[in-house]
C-alpha cells in the first residue's frame, strides 16, 4: 500500500512517542527575509502562498519577545502575501500499527503554536485526517483557531493548542492540513510554529467475538479491557433494556470469556464500563 505525498523525512523506526512530522518548526528552507518573499517549504506540499518568516524580519511579524514557543527557532510559518487562503500539508503512513489501530488502540496528540497579526482575524488551522486504505477520510481532530480575543489585549503572537483523540479502527494514513486564512490587510497573517504530531498507546475499543456450538454462546474480548460488564438484550427497537449477564468471566490464553447456554431467543450483546 503506497500513499502519495508521503515525505521521506517523516519515514521513522518506531512510529510511537516520537513528533511524525517533517520540518514542525519552518526551519528547514529559506527564510522571507521581508515577508513577501514566497519560498519553498521542505516536507510541506503547499498552496497558494503559503511561506516561512524569520522572527528578525520586524515590521509588525511576530518578533522573539512576542508571546510564542520558548524554543522557537529561527522562523514560523505565515500565510503569505496577497492570499485570501493558503495552505500546506504532509501525509504520515501508519500502517505499520494497523493491529495495534485496530485492537488495543492509538492515540494521536496534535499540537502547536497558532497566532495572528493584533486585532486581525487572520488566523491558522491545524488538521489531522485519519484515512483508511483507500485513502478515505475515516475521522478528524483540529486545533485553532486563535482569534484576537484568545491574545491577551490582542497582542500579536502565537500561543499553544493541543487537542488528542484515538484514531478510528482502519486507520492506515494521517493527513495533516495547515491553513492560513485571511479576513483582513494585504497579508495573510494566519501564523503557525513548533506543530507536533505524537501516537501513544490510547484507551483502545473492546471488540466482541461471539462463538456459536451446539447447545452454548461464549462471547469473549481482548484481556486488554478489564472491568467490563457484558451486557445483553434482545431488541433494538423502543425503549432499550439491556440486561448484565452473570458470572466471571474466564481468562483463555489473552481473552475473557463469558458462556451460556444456547437459546433459540435473538441476543444482541455489548460491554459496558
Amino acid at each position: 500500500m503506497v500513499f502519495l505525498g508521503i515525505s521521506p523525512l517523516t519515514a521513522q523506526a518506531d512510529l510511537m512517542g516520537t513528533n511524525l512530522l517533517a520540518n514542525p518548526g519552518a526551519e528547514l528552507g529559506t527564510n522571507s527575509v521581508d515577508g513577501f518573499t514566497v519560498v519553498y517549504v521542505p516536507g510541506w506540499q503547499a498552496t497558494g502562498e503559503f511561506t516561512v518568516v524569520s522572527y528578525l524580519t520586524g515590521n509588525g511579524f511576530p518578533v522573539p519577545t512576542d508571546p510564542g514557543p520558548t524554543n522557537r527557532g529561527d522562523s514560523f510559518f505565515a500565510g503569505g502575501p496577497n492570499s485570501d487562503w493558503s495552505s500546506a500539508s504532509q501525509w504520515i503512513d501508519v500502517s505499520s500499527l494497523s493491529s495495534q489501530v485496530d485492537t488495543s488502540g492509538v492515540a494521536c496528540v496534535l499540537s502547536g503554536y497558532l497566532g495572528g497579526f493584533h486585532y486581525q482575524y487572520d488566523h491558522a488551522i491545524f488538521t489531522a485526517y485519519f484515512c483508511g486504505e483507500t485513502s478515505n477520510t475515516l475521522g478528524s481532530m483540529m486545533i485553532g483557531p486563535i482569534t484576537p480575543a484568545d491574545r491577551p489585549f490582542r497582542q500579536t503572537g502565537l500561543h499553544r493548542c493541543q487537542i488528542a483523540e484515538n484514531l478510528p479502527i482502519g486507520t492506515r494514513a494521517i493527513k495533516v492540513v495547515l491553513e492560513m486564512i485571511h479576513f483582513e490587510g494585504d497579508y495573510n497573517d494566519g501564523y503557525a510554529d513548533n506543530l507536533s504530531l505524537v501516537l501513544v498507546p490510547g484507551h483502545g475499543r473492546p471488540a466482541l467475538t461471539i462463538t456459536n456450538s451446539r447447545d452454548s454462546v461464549s462471547v469473549s474480548w481482548l484481556t486488554n479491557f478489564a472491568g467490563y460488564q457484558l451486557e445483553a438484550t434482545s431488541d433494538l427497537a423502543g425503549p432499550i433494556q439491556w440486561t448484565n449477564l452473570p458470572g466471571i468471566p474466564m481468562v483463555l490464553g489473552n481473552s475473557f470469556v463469558v458462556t451460556n447456554a444456547f437459546t433459540n431467543a435473538r441476543r444482541l450483546f455489548r460491554l459496558k464500563k
